[in-house]
């Protein structure tokens, strides 16, 4: 597999993250003022119930591995802002493959927290690569400015848009099992949890 192919594997991955979660974000706000929203979105939220882990799972080791690539095979230096990004997925990813294993649902209180950081620094980087201007006063201390883009797959996918994606489908698929173990618990009869 070409290196251009793996960067549109990747495009693609990350552009249907992005749409999936802007959607789940409006069925969200609509199900405030919609009933049938709203049960269109508890069976969608209910419809991964019981694979929310391996989801995560997926997305963060995913997202770890695609990092290692462009770093070690690809020979791309991060810059200061992907290092950050790193340091909070890298966790996340072990996280959820120990809370996989062991069956740990409270995994979500810590990996929420940080997922919400690494989609925050994300965001941020992506501004800055829209507005190169802004990495002028030294938003990158060191190494590659963070406004260079090594891959621009459609012409806007680069690395930190696939890294805001996972960052954002981490915290949908968390939000989602807490959703729908508060939901099993309030089904459960009295005693019996």
């Amino acid at each position: 597999m070409s290196g251009d192919q793996v960067d549109l594997f990747f495009a693609i991955v990350a552009i249907a993250g992005l749409v999936g979660t802007v959607a789940v974000v409006v069925a969200a706000f609509a199900a405030r003022f919609s009933d049938r929203a709203d049960q269109l979105l508890t069976r969608a939220r209910r419809s991964i119930a019981g694979s929310e882990l391996l989801l995560a799972t997926g997305i963060s080791v995913s997202a770890t591995a695609g990092s290692l690539y462009y770093s070690q095979i690809r020979q791309f230096e991060p810059c200061q802002l992907c290092w950050y990004q790193r340091i909070l997925m890298y966790p996340m990813a072990v996280l959820f493959v120990v809370a996989l294993i062991k069956k740990d649902t409270s995994v979500r209180r810590y990996v929420l927290p940080l997922a919400a950081i690494g989609a925050s620094i994300s965001a941020y980087h992506n501004y800055i690569q829209i507005f190169p201007d802004l990495d002028a006063g030294g938003a990158c201390g060191f190494g590659p400015s963070c406004s260079g883009k090594y891959i621009n797959v459609f012409n806007n996918v680069s690395i930190p848009v696939m890294a805001l994606s996972a960052f954002l489908m981490i915290i949908v698929v968390t939000v989602a099992l807490y959703l729908n173990e508060r939901d099993d618990a309030s089904s459960q009869p009295e005693g019996m949890s």
